[in-house]
């Protein structure tokens, strides 16, 4: 027996968020859109998160440094990125996410 849901809406922010509920539960918006931001940016290679590329990113999310750290810390550590000496790796679920067309989530159950 298989469920298949078809998400509507093309943006990177529907399909992140879908995808974030399933694996890592309920994010908050500053969480969701500093993860939004670096699936847009980042399509799937490392981060190097040097100072001037964090004040980049916080200024155009409109956010203070700590709620950002925050975020970081929180995101890394319900899984969905990996931060480790300054390099942040995404969750490979978001790797080439907007190059994808078509967004289906598809569930198997196996009985027996």
């Amino acid at each position: 027996m298989a469920k298949v849901i078809n998400v509507k809406g093309n943006s990177i922010a529907i399909k992140v968020k879908t995808i974030s509920k399933i694996f890592f539960g309920k994010l908050s918006d500053s969480e969701l859109a500093l993860l939004v931001l670096l699936v847009e940016e980042n399509g799937g290679s490392p981060i190097n998160l040097t100072a001037g590329l964090s004040h980049t990113l916080r200024t155009r999310l409109k956010m203070n440094e700590n709620t950002f750290s925050g975020s970081l810390l929180r995101l890394n550590k319900k899984g969905a990125l990996i931060k480790d000496k300054g390099v942040i790796n995404l969750y490979p679920v978001f790797h080439n996410l907007a190059a994808e067309d078509k967004f289906s989530i598809r569930f198997t159950a196996v009985i027996g």
